[in-house]
């Protein structure tokens, strides 16, 4: 399992799970700003896919510079000679979101320009060869302004074979987390998790697998709030189970089937995620499925 995240002063590391004991988290990590062939820095979090038999990593540029960056390695130290700064049509104000399905690798991120109620617009690409990407496109939906946007970056997830995106409403909507299937070419209905009262500042990341998805929100009073089932029917808030989970940024998530060397076990969700505040500790909780 792999990890990569943003550090102080900005170095982007890259980590891989060493034990296969799923209440042992020991990562080698590895300082992508150090190595030639990456030069990974950021003042934003990383984003991080497999693909095609690659790890993609993808990054903004730091401060003012916008570029969207990516990577791409074997997973045995073979990387491309030089990160990708994948054009100027591809610019953003946070960090990038990748996410893989049938056949294609995409690649979201919110626009450089603040929109009137405070949100940007979500701009999207792909590619099936991990090199040459789509003119961006917008999403359009069935709200006023026409196009999915928000002030954090979305986050994908797949259910029943339809990929869908989530996002954060903004303020003006009331914070609500909205999602809605991708069909860049047509306007599709957007859903407000339970009826608009799921919010967030900050963000969501999901994870799945066939038939089912989990969703992880870090909510307005910081716990991270996980969701699932039918109409996201069944919820909690992590801030008051034993994980004891509660960030001021947006956690990550993955599900391992038969968590990692142990195949005859469970499938397995793993959640890190930073400490709230100005602390930069990072925790990680894992439960069987």
């Amino acid at each position: 399992m792999w990890l990569c995240y943003r550090t102080a002063n900005n170095p982007i590391i890259l980590g891989v799970r060493t034990t296969n004991d799923p209440d042992t988290n020991i990562y080698q990590a590895y300082d992508l700003s150090a190595e030639n062939r990456t030069r990974a820095k950021s003042d934003h979090a990383p984003a991080i896919c497999g693909f095609n038999g690659y790890l993609y990593v993808a990054w903004k540029g730091e401060g003012r510079n916008t570029d969207i960056c990516y990577q791409r390695t074997d997973g045995a130290g073979n990387w491309n000679s030089a990160p990708i700064a994948i054009g100027p049509s591809y610019r953003t104000a946070a960090s990038p979101v990748l996410h893989a399905f049938k056949g294609k690798l995409y690649l979201a991120w919110l626009g450089e320009t603040l929109q009137s109620d405070q949100t940007r617009h979500i701009w999207f690409s792909t590619t099936e060869d991990g090199v040459h990407w789509s003119f961006p496109v917008l999403q359009t939906v069935n709200q006023a302004g026409n196009f999915a946007r928000s002030p954090y970056p979305p986050a994908f997830s797949v259910l029943n074979e339809v990929q869908y995106l989530f996002w954060g409403s903004g303020p003006t909507c009331g914070d609500q987390v909205f999602y809605a299937p991708v069909n860049l070419g047509a306007t599709v209905i957007l859903t407000a998790i339970h009826g608009g009262t799921w919010k967030t500042k900050i963000g969501s990341s999901l994870c799945y697998r066939v038939g089912q998805e989990w969703i992880f929100t870090t909510g307005l009073d910081n716990g991270i709030w996980q969701a699932a089932g039918a109409a996201w029917a069944q919820y909690m808030n992590l801030k008051n189970s034993a994980a004891t989970a509660v960030s001021s940024a947006v956690a990550s998530a993955a599900i391992v089937p038969g968590y990692p060397g142990q195949l005859a076990k469970p499938w397995r969700i793993f959640l890190v995620w930073q400490n709230s505040g100005i602390a930069t500790t990072m925790w990680e909780s894992s439960y069987d499925i």
